[in-house]
């Protein structure tokens, strides 16, 4: 397929229902640096047809590298729900009502259901369920108890109510948990649709992964001055490149992943555990082989928020520690903890799962927003 042609079924997508549908609505003229970068990515992955799925995962790359070019490339619709948009202008000013918003572009559009309780399950007292209820009175929650159960398997405690499954997300100044309907859902203990399947493999003789299976820590702060600091900045080199040329998917495979067939590089990422826009380094310990869908879920639930919190709710700096746990037999990624810690008394537990593929919702951001917020 030559440029032109890729070219103008690029623009007629960015002007069709996909994007209507997200609120977001792509100027007269598109970035022609968009253009060049989907070309390339298209000619690199060899691919046949121009996909929306393909467009999306690639756009979302550029205006990772590139988000000062989603200003004049991107106008933004008027959103009923008024999602807040998690970058700031240039001025180090913080427009919620006029940004285009990259989360809207990911993120699904359907609205689960939710159960508020406390960390065990059990009911909130009167005055916190007043407290969450104000915050979260636009969403589908309930606050019934419910019995929380672990899976040996599973990133997330998960529940079982009258045949319906949640998991575990959040769990709020360690008193507040917000448990997320599965969709679609599985009978029983059983693991989701959407996980990253293993097989049984001698132990991996990978260079990367040749230490024990014991967890890992990190720590570091962040303030507004780390996230303008890295604000258009691009990435010295890529993930890829920093891991002597493997991509995400190769490792994966490598440790016992069973990659479907409609599933291509693209579906999996070097994803920071320090986020590179919140100041994060391009290096190797910085990095875990994920779902894609995982590393969104990491952007919704906790870059977005922490931007937030620092370029909208005058949040002086953020505090956050994280642990990184293996499965038992393989090097590969089991369980991402997040604890954010802020102002006087604030925190939040965000658990990634980086073997689930599910890309989250514009839904589930706006709740972890508004409870961010209490």
């Amino acid at each position: 397929m030559n440029d032109a042609i890729f070219s103008e079924r690029v623009r007629k997508f960015f002007k069709g229902k996909f994007f209507k549908d997200k609120g977001v609505v792509p100027n007269k003229i598109i970035d022609r640096g968009l253009i060049d970068h989907l070309f390339k990515q298209f000619n690199d992955q060899s691919r046949l047809h121009v996909t929306s799925s393909f467009i999306v995962s690639a756009t979302a790359d550029y205006l990772n590298i590139h988000p000062h070019q989603m200003r004049g490339m991107l106008c933004k619709e008027r959103s009923r729900r008024g999602t807040p948009f998690f970058y700031a202008q240039e001025s180090h000013t913080f427009n919620l009502k006029t940004k285009p918003n990259l989360i809207n572009l990911l993120g699904k559009s359907h609205r689960p259901s939710y159960k508020l309780t406390t960390p065990n399950g059990s009911m909130l007292t009167p005055n916190r369920r007043a407290r969450v209820q104000a915050a979260t009175q636009e969403h589908d929650v309930s606050y019934t108890p419910l019995q929380s159960m672990k899976n040996s398997e599973r990133a997330r405690a998960h529940a079982i109510v009258n045949g319906s499954k949640y998991e575990r997300d959040l769990i709020v100044n360690d008193e507040i948990a917000l448990w997320r309907k599965n969709t679609p859902a599985r009978p029983g203990d059983e693991p989701s649709p959407n996980r990253v399947k293993r097989t049984t493999l001698p132990p991996c003789r990978l260079p990367f992964y040749a230490s024990e299976n014991a967890p890992e820590y990190f720590e570091f702060s962040v303030t507004a001055e780390d996230i303008y600091a890295r604000m258009g900045v691009k990435r010295p080199v890529s993930q890829t490149q920093v891991m002597a040329g493997k991509s995400a998917k190769d490792i994966l495979i490598a440790l016992g992943a069973i990659i479907s067939q409609n599933q291509d590089g693209r579906d999996f990422h070097w994803a920071h555990r320090h986020g590179w826009s919140l100041n994060g380094a391009q290096a190797k310990d910085n990095l875990d082989p994920t779902t894609a869908g995982s590393n969104y879920d990491t952007l919704f639930k906790v870059e977005a928020p922490i931007k937030s919190l620092l370029l909208e709710q005058g949040v002086d700096c953020v505090l956050v520690k994280g642990e990184v746990q293996f499965f038992d037999d393989v090097r590969l990624p089991k369980k991402i903890t997040y604890v954010l810690s802020w102002g006087n008394g604030h925190s939040m537990e965000v658990i990634i799962d980086p073997m689930n593929s599910r890309i989250p919702t514009v839904d589930e951001h706006e709740v972890a927003m508004q409870l961010f917020r209490l």
